[in-house]
């Protein structure tokens, strides 16, 4: 019975509520925040795990090329370069011990659809998912000593959030705007600045409350300067194909050749982003 109720409630919260801007609405030096559509229960729309077929690949922008870099790997999320050039990979999976209770069932059904098989050892925080399908913007931006950034009183600069108790209005009135909005609930994870300077790449593993779904993708920020300036572009796409997703992109740096790697902790394999030709 207890499950059925839960089943339910997990349907009822993926029923009703959608965006109304688009995901590149919420990008930019200066993105768009509507008002917040409260909810009694947060979006839940995750895509199911469809894994790569043999030979697929994801898609790179125009004047690039993808290659496979690693397969047969665990959930690898985070790379990083040693000296010498070669790569550590860091593989997640789930954790020793399930939590119990609502949050645990709640988790298990979300995250197995993501691709852990049971609970993976990220935590879903609730408190800020409740404002709707186009907030708040995932971002990017320089951090300054002794800077603060809304959380939990205000979100996006002094937008306040008037659910936390009590109210903190001198700490919103001082609270700094992000950089650059990288869109909603785009999960933007991973981050590398170009190595010849000029740009960031960005991994956005995707969305699992939001209607339509936002992420799943790589993206590039150029930079202006010391500043994040204009659209991202996209450098990687194709993990999402309808209701299934082949892959998600994670953790992004650069070899020594200064070619891009992506982790794609769904497909399991590493891939390398190089200029064609």
């Amino acid at each position: 019975m207890t499950r059925n109720i839960l089943a339910a409630l997990l349907l009822l919260s993926a029923c009703g509520e959608s965006a109304n801007l688009s995901v590149e609405e919420g990008m930019g030096p200066d993105p768009k925040l509507p008002e917040p559509t409260k909810t009694l229960f947060p979006t839940v729309n995750t895509a199911e795990v469809g894994g790569w077929a043999e030979g697929e690949m994801p898609t790179p922008a125009p004047g690039f090329t993808v290659t496979e870099y690693a397969a047969d790997l665990d959930h690898p999320r985070w790379l990083y370069r040693l000296p010498n050039g070669d790569m550590l990979v860091a593989e997640t999976n789930k954790p020793p011990q399930a939590p119990s209770g609502i949050k645990g069932w709640i988790e298990s059904t979300i995250m197995s659809n993501a691709g852990a098989g049971v609970e993976s050892p990220n935590r879903i925080t609730l408190l800020r998912d409740a404002l709707g399908s186009d907030l708040v913007p995932d971002y990017m931006t320089s951090v300054k000593e002794g800077g603060f950034y809304g959380w939990p009183y205000s979100y996006y600069g002094q937008n306040v959030d008037d659910r936390p108790e009590p109210q903190r209005p001198d700490l919103v009135e001082r609270a700094i705007v992000p950089d650059y909005a990288l869109g909603p609930h785009t999960a933007s994870l991973g981050l590398a600045f170009t190595p010849a300077g000029g740009g960031a790449v960005v991994g956005q593993h995707g969305s699992w409350n939001r209607e339509p779904r936002s992420g799943y993708q790589v993206v590039y920020v150029p930079f202006d300067g010391a500043e994040p300036s204009g659209k991202p572009q996209v450098l990687l796409g194709g993990f999402l194909v309808g209701d299934t997703a082949k892959g998600r992109p994670v953790g992004v740096t650069f070899d020594r050749a200064g070619a891009l790697l992506v982790a794609d902790d769904v497909g399991n394999r590493i891939w390398r982003v190089t200029p064609a030709g």
